[in-house]
């Protein structure tokens, strides 16, 4: 479950978190279990998890986006680093949870395409762009390369912890002006 005090009044007032968020990320919080992590209590685990959640949950309304879209952002922010095996550096992390979400036989009731957009997602959240359009090439799908940017910007706004976020590899507008909420959800938490 998502921690009431994540959720600060402010962001309630400024109709940054509002009741459909709150619903959303609950149903999706659930999925969160500390047997996927190599490390749930780690700077990876269960309290990061929840905070991509909510900060992709903010971003998904923000960029409007449809159900089925935030669908997958937010099963995307709930995986993205369950294949992690360390919490140093690890580029392949992405392809690795993405393997872990198919062992582990999470989607049986999706389709192909929302697996393949869901698989884009996750496996090219842990590299850089540069990385990303090197070895698959640029994503002709504006929605899923937003869906992807959302991903990446929710995992980086999330680097307050580390205190070391750099503003400036935020793709999304909206991203950029979610930096104090960033850094209050991670007080709260």
């Amino acid at each position: 479950m998502i921690n009431e005090n994540m959720i600060n009044e402010n962001m309630l007032n400024e109709n940054m978190i509002n009741e459909n968020i709150i619903n959303e990320i609950e149903q999706y919080s659930i999925k969160i279990s500390a047997e996927h992590y190599f490390e749930p209590a780690g700077i990876h685990g269960i309290e990061h998890t929840k905070r991509v959640l909510l900060l992709s949950a903010i971003l998904a309304d923000l960029n409007a986006l449809s159900l089925t879209e935030k669908d997958i952002l937010y099963h995307a922010a709930v995986y993205h680093d369950i294949g992690r095996t360390c919490n140093g550096i690890d580029h392949s992390h992405g392809l690795k949870s993405w393997r872990k979400v198919k062992d582990l036989g999470i989607l049986a009731e999706r389709n192909e395409e929302f697996e393949q957009i869901l698989k884009y997602v996750i496996t090219n959240h842990s590299i850089s762009d540069v990385e990303v359009k090197e070895f698959i090439g640029s994503c002709e799908n504006i929605r899923v390369k937003l869906l992807f940017e959302l991903l990446k910007d929710s995992d980086g706004l999330d680097r307050v912890r580390l205190g070391d976020l750099d503003v400036n590899y935020l793709r999304n507008g909206h991203s950029k002006g979610l930096v104090e909420v960033a850094r209050s959800i991670y007080k709260k938490d």
